[in-house]
């Protein structure tokens, strides 16, 4: 079956009720909404969505307490299903101390995402996501729709940690995800889990509307419980003066500083919370006063050196994962290309130190800023394996790319189309051999 095969309304939204349906199309139809780019829904049917409900259910009734260096039962289980049926697990070999089991990158991930996938994996279902790579490697996911919607449940314990409760329910709209990039899917959504509430992704960008002015307009009449997003995108959200007042903002994808966090309380009266989240993973941790505390029951985190022995709780390493419930893509030892420490805070494994993924905007010619993203877009035909991007005061533009079909000039030529042509940007040849890269910097 082709990746990008139509999905009907019914395989889309199994479980769609005639409120659902109404609301959505209220959405699609919306004097004020924006350019609806995509459509999809989250394919849940009714023993897909009793399956959230029973992980919803794991999730608030065995949260993480393990001891770090000291795995769950659950993992040497995940251990030998991985090294029998995942073909990059297989050819590493089972070892009888966990900590023996050689670790795993995201360039591996990169270079052949298929191998990931266990020899007895049923693919009905299976999504393919663009992951932009923020250390360095650009990468396809493979990903199922229940996997999607698990995210739910970790999002509700995250937002109960703040005393926030996601309510859901038909005819409102419980999630709305903010982005701000010249180019991004933007869809509206129903959720079985949340009770025929709606989500849906826009993009405050201003040339993705009929008019500018009807970003406030939609926000206001669509009046979501919680925004979800990234930092540039909250600062493009925190521009619009719509009168509603949100329960919370998740920020995720990017490091969220402090003087961002106290500007969007401030703006918005509401909890803001920081999701260390990955595609590979889906959330992991949650900010709180003593770090970010681990948040699903079915991930065990280490902190590595180089070698693979454990650092110490005052010793920063290489954040690296096993467990997760994406059936195409179960984690064995995969070192996220992040940086933090690991402890224990009352009982909770909380990771501290994050060195995670900075916001950076660029500008172009014209000083108008540019989301790192939409350099994502340009570059993504290109298929280049590794490449990192700078941006120097006087706004030149450097980026060092390794392996691809391209020409050095076909590259230059495409980020000119982004940057203008007064800029000058040089390609050069990848020439870091570390593991983890800040993929996107400016002065």
């Amino acid at each position: 079956m082709p990746l990008n095969v139509t999905l009907t309304e019914m395989q889309q939204h199994p479980l769609l009720t005639d409120a659902g349906r109404k609301l959505l199309q209220d959405l699609y139809e919306h004097e004020h909404g924006p350019r609806f780019n995509h459509r999809c829904g989250d394919r849940l049917d009714a023993a897909g969505l009793e399956r959230v409900r029973t992980y919803a259910g794991l999730v608030k009734a065995e949260p993480p307490r393990w001891t770090p260096g000291e795995p769950p039962a659950w993992v040497y289980e995940h251990a030998a299903h991985c090294a029998m049926q995942v073909p990059v697990y297989r050819r590493n070999g089972l070892r009888a101390d966990f900590q023996e089991i050689p670790t795993v990158s995201r360039e591996e991930l990169g270079r052949a995402p298929w191998d990931f996938v266990p020899d007895n994996a049923n693919l009905d279902g299976l999504i393919l996501y663009d992951s932009t790579g923020t250390t360095g490697h650009p990468t396809d996911i493979l990903c199922h729709p229940l996997a999607s919607s698990m995210y739910l449940p970790l999002m509700e314990l995250a937002l109960g940690i703040y005393g926030v409760k996601l309510e859901g329910g038909p005819g409102r709209m419980a999630i709305m995800l903010a982005a701000n990039q010249k180019r991004t899917w933007t869809f509206a959504s129903i959720s079985a889990y949340l009770n025929q509430a709606a989500f849906a992704k826009v993009n405050l960008y201003p040339t993705e509307w009929r008019d500018p002015a009807d970003r406030t307009a939609f926000i206001d009449s669509c009046a979501p419980e919680i925004f979800t997003g990234d930092p540039i995108a909250f600062d493009a959200l925190a521009a619009l003066p719509f009168k509603l007042q949100p329960k919370a903002l998740i920020s995720t994808s990017m490091t969220l500083t402090p003087e961002n966090r106290s500007r969007l309380e401030a703006r918005f009266s509401c909890p803001v919370l920081d999701i260390y989240s990955l595609s590979e993973a889906g959330p992991v941790a949650v900010s709180t006063s003593e770090g970010y505390r681990i948040l699903p029951p079915d991930l065990y985190v280490e902190v590595l050196r180089p070698d693979g022995s454990h650092c110490r709780e005052d010793e920063t390493g290489d954040i690296t994962l096993t467990g997760g419930r994406n059936p195409f893509l179960p984690l064995l030892r995969y070192r996220t290309g992040d940086r933090g420490r690991l402890t224990v805070v009352n009982g909770a494994p909380t990771l501290t130190d994050l060195e995670g993924r900075p916001p950076v905007i660029y500008h172009n010619d014209q000083g108008n800023p540019i989301n790192n993203v939409d350099i994502y877009w340009v570059l993504r035909p290109f298929r280049i394996a590794r490449y990192r991007v700078h941006q120097a005061v006087d706004r030149s533009v450097r980026i060092e790319i390794s392996r691809t079909f391209a020409t050095y000039d076909e590259v230059r030529v495409a980020l000119q189309d982004l940057f203008g042509t007064s800029l000058p940007i040089a390609v050069e040849p990848w020439s870091d051999t570390t593991e983890r890269v800040v993929q996107f910097t400016a002065d």
